[in-house]
């Protein structure tokens, strides 16, 4: 559909510039523009059959004789919906085209070479016209600029005045002149593959793409402070912790960006830095300590940390990295010539790490403290029954203090929440839990912006979740990173099964039973219920041939979870230099060791308490339940501890509720796997239990405690059909229950009490990966 475009005039019909009636025909008119020899050029068009209003200068809404039976056509141009707040109106839709609105509906010209789509009041609104307006011309050479009807539209200039080439972004994406890239509304780049990326128009915010069947799912995150997203360890981290320090003269690779070099000298007694830039397409290579030479670029390039951020030279203050205390508390702290220029001393007494990192030595079961300064703990609430020399809160006496790390004799607590006020991160507002989920030393409770994104809770669609763009895809309310369906609206966020996948794009798949449905699993053939991701390209580590990405497939590689293309072993150990990172998966656990201690108050009654683990959903999870003595209820308990499967066909309610009640099997509900009826929990008795499951070899195997003393041992339990998932506790009309010193690790070896009593074949399954 279009306007029919008659040859060109001479001029002579033209009162002046501007838009005309043609008289020669009912609707038709003429546009005469100014030339360069004192006459007009001259085109002739019409109304498509309406009458046309010299003096509004739009087509009218009055048919020509002809046409009085027809109307305008029913067909519905793409660019109709320009026309939708001015129906009837000469408009641009972009700079080549002109757009003649007709009652609402769009009939298309594009406009010829050198002229351009421009507003004059003269024609009554937009007309093609020469070389206007310059927001449509090419003034720079090699330049994109975007187009000013059109922000989904852009064009390059290769010379001023060189004739513009026009493209377009995807559906949903701008064009940013500063990065000349089509980005999402909220500032973000389409995304073309999967992983995570940051934003190269502002490092310290980083973007996830995931693709799913209907297309992608982009979320949205920001760090905190100064740190940007490092794209090789897909991690937030402070490139101020890779600032170069010169220690002597010569030239020096930058450790932030390779196309940079260092040049250390002294003057005047003191040491000068100079920081210089190969020219685009090379990189400084060293080729000694302290020398070295510009050489062409190579894919390395791309390796650095922070290689597509631009990093202010200010951000970081000029000091030694030892100055920020990179290493643990008490660890020495030695400046070095290779990034990230220091090294971390041996953890304190008591502790395991590389330094940086140390990790407390664990006190056996019925005894507390920290880093191997353990004393007897009798009630197994992770506090010593007398005071131990180390400085954690966990081996201070168990008497019961409300701020067992700061003096308060007092013991003040004006909000009765059992933390005192001295150490009460909400002392006017009462929050047992003292939570704090951005760290700020402001309880949750009374803190008004608790995730620290600069949006206030009142305001904030994410309120619990960092998301300083507020990005909302499907326009629900909700923010993406916090959207149990980020692309199908669900203000509601039902989710009937309690799987963390919205009902609005639940479709309950899941062939590899890992809880995680197939329609958003990164491995969706192999059980990986935490998802792990290393190098963010999509695909879960335990389905990619090379995890990290480093050129080397992890059969091979001796160290799969970190890029370490030179595979250096210093030691010979066989396990790569690199590897000073345990990866550990979040809230949904693989192969866990979850353990926690029970204490009973309640004297009157006999029912049930536990904990669940592979929790997927409210029909689908392990659960140990503990029964004080038999009951004949809504079916016969008996007394003792049982572990059952549960897989529920109907989910919550009357069936599953009997199931969980009988100690037996109940077809459609919930498999027995194994019992126990030697002793029933007693009450003001403290328990300690102990789970291993590993999913990978399908065993499961429990241990009770009272005191220091094993009072009950499952041995191996066998039962491979859910791969993993959450973890909590459990009770079944049963009150005054305590949980406390409730901890769990996730762990890649197999117990050597579970290893020993494994069947052969999984022994050698065992140890062939490992």
């Amino acid at each position: 559909m279009g306007l029919t475009l008659v040859m060109a005039l001479d001029g002579s019909e033209c009162p002046g510039e501007g838009r005309f009636s043609d008289a020669s025909t009912c609707g038709g008119f003429i546009e005469c523009i100014a030339d360069k020899t004192g006459g007009y050029s001259v085109k002739r068009d019409h109304c498509n059959g309406y009458v046309y209003n010299a003096t509004s200068m739009t087509c009218s809404q009055t048919l020509c004789d002809s046409r009085r039976e027809r109307s305008v056509t029913n067909d519905y141009h793409p660019l109709s919906q320009v026309c939708e707040s001015q129906p009837d109106r000469f408009l641009c839709a972009n700079c080549k085209t002109l757009v003649h609105c007709v009652m609402g509906q769009a009939f298309v010209r594009q406009c010829i070479k050198d002229f351009y789509c421009t507003e004059k009041p003269g024609f009554g609104g937009a007309v093609c016209y020469p070389d206007e307006p310059a927001a449509c011309l090419c003034l720079n050479p090699n330049e994109f600029r975007v187009d000013p009807y059109d922000p989904q539209r852009f064009f390059s200039c290769t010379n001023p005045g060189s004739q513009p080439q026009s493209y377009k972004c995807p559906d949903g994406m701008q064009f940013d002149e500063n990065s000349a890239q089509c980005l999402s509304k909220s500032g973000y780049p389409q995304c073309v593959k999967s992983g995570t990326f940051a934003n190269t128009q502002n490092c310290g915010e980083y973007y996830s793409c995931t693709s799913l069947m209907q297309g992608w799912v982009q979320k949205f995150f920001m760090c905190s402070g100064n740190h940007l997203f490092n794209e090789r360890t897909k991690k937030c981290e402070d490139p101020c912790s890779l600032k170069f320090v010169c220690q002597r003269e010569g030239r020096f690779p930058d450790p932030l960006n390779m196309q940079h070099y260092f040049e250390c000298f002294m003057e005047s007694g003191k040491m000068v830095k100079q920081r210089y830039q190969c020219p685009s397409g090379y990189m400084w290579s060293e080729e000694s300590f302290g020398t070295g030479k510009c050489v062409e670029a190579t894919d390395e390039y791309l390796g650095y940390p922070f290689a597509h951020c631009d990093i202010p030279d200010d951000l970081c203050p000029e000091t030694d990295p030892c100055l920020q205390n990179p290493c643990y508390s008490g660890v020495a702290c030695t400046f070095t010539s290779v990034a990230p220029f220091y090294t971390c001393g041996a953890c304190p007494a008591g502790f395991t790490g590389d330094g940086e990192t140390c990790d407390a030595l664990q006190c056996p079961v019925g005894f507390a403290g920290i880093g191997g300064d353990c004393a007897p703990d009798s009630d197994l609430d992770g506090f010593p029954d007398t005071e131990l020399g180390c400085s954690s809160k966990y081996c201070r006496k168990d008497n019961c203090d409300n701020c067992p790390l700061t003096p308060n004799s007092k013991q003040e607590d004006a909000d009765s929440d059992g933390r005192g006020d001295v150490c009460d991160n909400c002392p006017a507002m009462s929050n047992p839990s003292q939570r704090d989920i951005d760290g700020d030393q402001i309880g949750d409770d009374c803190d008004d912006d608790i995730d620290n994104d600069g949006s206030l809770n009142a305001a904030d669609n994410c309120p619990l979740m960092a998301n300083s763009n507020q990005a909302d895809a499907d326009g629900d309310g909700l923010g993406d990173v916090c959207d149990n369906c980020p692309l199908n609206p669900n203000p509601g966020q039902e989710d009937v099964d309690e799987d963390l996948l919205g009902d609005a794009c639940d479709d309950n798949i899941d062939l590899d039973g890992d809880g995680v449905e197939d329609s958003a699993d990164n491995c969706p053939s192999v059980a990986n219920s935490n998802q792990q991701d290393v190098d963010g390209d999509g695909d879960g580590d335990l389905c990619d041939l090379d995890s990290d990405n480093d050129g080397v497939n992890d059969p091979s590689d001796n160290c799969f979870l970190l890029p370490n293309p030179g595979q250096e072993d210093a030691n010979g150990d066989g396990r790569g230099d690199a590897c000073s990172t345990d990866f550990d998966g979040n809230d949904v656990m693989n192969d866990v060791d979850f353990e926690g201690t029970f204490f009973i108050e309640d004297t009157s009654d006999d029912d049930f308490v536990g904990f669940v683990f592979g929790y997927q959903s409210n029909a689908k999870f392990y659960v140990v339940a503990w029964k004080k003595g038999p009951q004949d209820w809504f079916n016969k308990a008996e007394r003792g501890i049982t572990l059952k499967l549960v897989d529920s066909a109907t989910g919550p309610g009357p069936a599953l509720r009997d199931a969980l009640w009988l100690t037996g099997t109940t077809p459609n509900q919930a498999t027995l796997l194994w019992h126990d009826g030697s002793i029933g929990w007693s009450p003001n008795v403290a328990y300690r239990w102990q789970l291993h499951h590993r999913p990978d070899i399908g065993t499961i195997r429990f241990y009770l405690y009272r005191g220091n003393n094993e009072v009950m041992d499952s041995g191996n339990i066998y039962d491979d059909s859910l791969k993993g998932g959450r973890l909590g506790l459990y009770c079944f009309s049963q009150e005054e229950i305590i949980w406390s010193n409730v901890k769990y690790t996730c762990e890649d070896g197999v117990p050597q009490e579970m290893f020993d009593d494994l069947p052969q074949n999984l022994k050698d399954q065992v140890l062939n990966t490992t």
